[in-house]
């Protein structure tokens, strides 16, 4: 007993002469002295704290109403029909923005690339008609923010960014260019470019830029080698590489035509890239075969052909 009390007399004495800094083994501990002027409990007047870093100027946001009348009609007109497709599925307003020769290309970005989609007025208008028959997403709220924007004559191009928000925690935005012409119908698209930028999904976010698809197909090439076909066509539909996806699924639907996840992927890689009468015939395929099989909502909701 007599020697406990003797080594924690020690400890305590320690402490009291060298303070915390002797607890941290080799770590100098800054021990703060007395000052000698005690503190008040009143302070009669206070000192501004001294700033060590400059205050940044924040620059005004360009706003839109800087743009000319024409360019503002035009960006109304998008924003009108693109919401009443998206938003109310109303078939009608949406495609009044399309001029009958219009291309839509969709891509990995701003610029031409080998795995562009192009989609003509007709089969726009036969993916809408189908999609459309669905009920449109409850939660799903849009916006649109102008990038770029020029004006000659009777020609207008305009870059937007498209927030698409679902509520649950899922954001998409997609970059499109629109350019414009003037006509009898008022402003309508003669082109329209869009490309994935991000996608969140709840704390998820993956940037779809060069570095993203540069790494994504050296994962495909590795895939495809070994013979990992699913994640191969996995990893070409994240990458929007569509058209690759469709044209391997109906060679593999042929050799396997029991294969329910087979032809469901083709019904959506055949949606994707236009080709809807194909995309109806893969999803009846996987209806027959698994009648609760996850197809197109808009497949319920199809006009029976009646029987001869």
């Amino acid at each position: 007993m007599k020697n406990r009390k003797i080594v924690c007399y020690l400890i305590c004495t320690a402490f009291i002469l060298l303070g915390p800094a002797w607890v941290h083994a080799g770590k100098k501990v800054p021990i703060l002295k007395a000052t000698s002027k005690p503190a008040s409990k009143r302070t009669t007047a206070r000192t501004k704290p001294p700033t060590s870093r400059p205050s940044k100027k924040v620059l005004p946001r360009k706003k839109a109403t800087g743009l000319p009348p024409q360019v503002k009609k035009a960006m109304a007109r998008i924003i009108k029909t693109q919401k009443a497709g998206f938003l109310r599925h109303d078939f009608k307003t949406y495609m009044s923005l399309w001029t009958p020769t219009v291309k839509m290309l969709a891509g990995r970005g701003p610029k031409a690339g080998k795995y562009d989609i192009l989609m003509t007025y007709q089969q726009i208008a036969d993916r809408k008609a189908f999609e459309f028959l669905a009920k449109p997403e409850k939660n799903l709220q849009m916006r649109h923010m102008v990038k770029n924007w020029s004006f000659k004559g009777k020609q207008i191009m305009l870059q937007f960014e498209t927030i698409m928000n679902y509520g649950t925690r899922t954001e998409i935005v997609v970059g499109e260019i629109y350019r414009l012409k003037k006509g009898k119908n008022g402003w309508q698209a003669y082109e329209n470019r869009w490309w994935p930028v991000h996608r969140k999904v709840g704390m998820y976010v993956v940037i779809l830029d060069a570095h993203f698809y540069r790494k994504m197909d050296e994962k495909i090439k590795r895939f495809k080698s070994k013979g990992m076909y699913w994640r191969y066509l996995e990893l070409l539909a994240q990458t929007y590489r569509f058209a690759e996806a469709r044209d391997f699924l109906a060679n593999f639907v042929q050799k396997q035509p029991r294969k329910l996840r087979a032809w469901l992927m083709l019904g959506y890689m055949s949606l994707f890239t236009g080709h809807i009468s194909q995309a109806k015939r893969a999803f009846r395929r996987a209806q027959a075969i698994f009648p609760n099989a996850r197809v197109h909502p808009s497949m319920k909701l199809l006009k029976k052909k009646p029987k001869k």
